[in-house]
């Protein structure tokens, strides 16, 4: 499952994406190094990082944050609707 949705080429990948984005990880994650994953976000051209979000959540791990996802999902999208 991890190779299937880890980036082949991050940088690139993520140069790409053209509109905001959310991009959280837990600070305990057990399979991936949460400071390496959201260094992604800063790959994405300036003018979407200001419209993104990205956390590294204390306490969370790499299963304990699908417990929260809809939360932190729900929250973005409405937050991004203010704006």
């Amino acid at each position: 499952m991890a190779l299937a949705v880890t980036p082949d080429h991050p940088q690139e990948q993520f140069g790409k994406i053209d509109k905001r984005f959310g991009l959280f990880i837990g600070a305990n994650d057990d399979l991936f190094v949460p400071e390496k994953v959201i260094r992604y976000a800063d790959y994405a051209a300036s003018s979407i990082q200001a419209k993104s979000v990205n956390r590294i959540l204390e306490n969370e791990n790499h299963l304990s944050i699908l417990l929260r996802a809809d939360d932190l999902i729900g929250k973005t999208i409405m937050d991004w609707q203010k704006k």
